[in-house]
């Protein structure tokens, strides 16, 4: 309870909240899903709801789904055989996915949804433009040179850094930031937006492929970097935190936001400053006294 921040009155509002007696209507299952759908659209709800569908979305726009989709495809792009591409691609990659994923399972917790937002979309935009810009100055060779090895383990990297991050961080975090009372509308509006946009990067990845072997790259890692740049500004934490305190920050406007992001970067700063110079002040005072009682023994 204490490590939540969740206080009693908060606890039994949301255990209200959720226990509430619905107002359905047993015969019109139609107007019942209409009903909680649309609530999730209520002023008190949207922000929550369509920024938990945005992030779901763009877990597919940083391209994970078009490099295991297609990683024969692209491992035989950079220059290995078909079988060593179907090897790769089909054994190494899940196998890499699933060490990966089950200490990010366990340490989830004490990363923070914010940290693993952001962190994500700085190794994953990294490894999208490291790709494209190798294929982009024509260093990628079939058959010789170390740029297709560097590929070939920027993808591996990739895809280590989603699962560690993005894959267990945004689906936490899109349940985590709703109110109790829309929780189920609102992830399956988030589902859905992250079903939508897979179908559509399964669509032109083999597209952009095609028509060159940068685009796909470069796209992805693009869109990543945009997702970490509206992390950066309007993602608050909600680990360990309240709903309502959650609330809260999603009602703030965008001056407000960057301007808690600086005066809580300045906080710790002087925080930190603060506790360096406190630790001299008792470092020093701590060998005044020695001085003095040395002297007064001399004596």
């Amino acid at each position: 309870m204490d490590r939540l921040e969740l206080s009693l009155a908060e606890l039994r509002k949301e255990l209200e909240s959720a226990n509430a007696p619905s107002e359905d209507i047993a015969g019109a299952p139609a107007q019942v899903s209409s009903k909680r759908l649309l609530r999730v659209f209520n002023k008190n709800n949207r922000r929550q709801a369509l920024f938990a569908a945005f992030l779901m979305g763009m877990m597919q726009w940083s391209g994970i789904d078009g490099v295991l989709y297609y990683a024969p495809t692209l491992f035989a792009q950079a220059g290995l055989s078909s079988t060593q591409s179907s090897f790769l691609a089909s054994g190494i990659t899940g196998i890499v996915i699933l060490i990966s994923t089950i200490p990010a399972s366990l340490l989830s917790d004490k990363w923070g949804r914010r940290a693993s937002a952001l962190w994500g979309a700085a190794t994953l935009s990294a490894c999208m433009i490291l790709i494209g810009s190798l294929y982009a100055a024509n260093q990628v060779h079939n058959g010789a040179g170390a740029a297709r090895w560097v590929v070939i383990v920027t993808i591996y990297l990739f895809t280590i850094s989603y699962s560690v991050t993005w894959s267990i961080g945004f689906k936490l975090y899109a349940s985590e930031i709703q109110p109790a009372q829309t929780r189920a509308a609102a992830s399956s509006l988030a589902q859905s937006a992250n079903w939508v946009c897979n179908w559509i990067v399964a669509l032109i990845t083999p597209i952009l492929l095609a028509r060159s072997s940068c685009a796909a790259y470069f796209l992805f890692g693009s869109l990543t970097l945009f997702t970490g740049l509206v992390c950066l500004v309007y993602m608050p934490e909600s680990r360990g935190r309240s709903i309502d305190t959650v609330h809260r920050s999603f009602e703030q406007s965008l001056p407000e936001r960057l301007s808690a992001i600086v005066r809580g970067r300045w906080a710790e700063r002087k925080g930190g400053n603060d506790g360096g110079s406190a630790a001299g002040r008792s470092d020093s005072g701590g060998k005044m006294s020695e001085v003095s009682d040395s002297g007064s023994s001399q004596a």
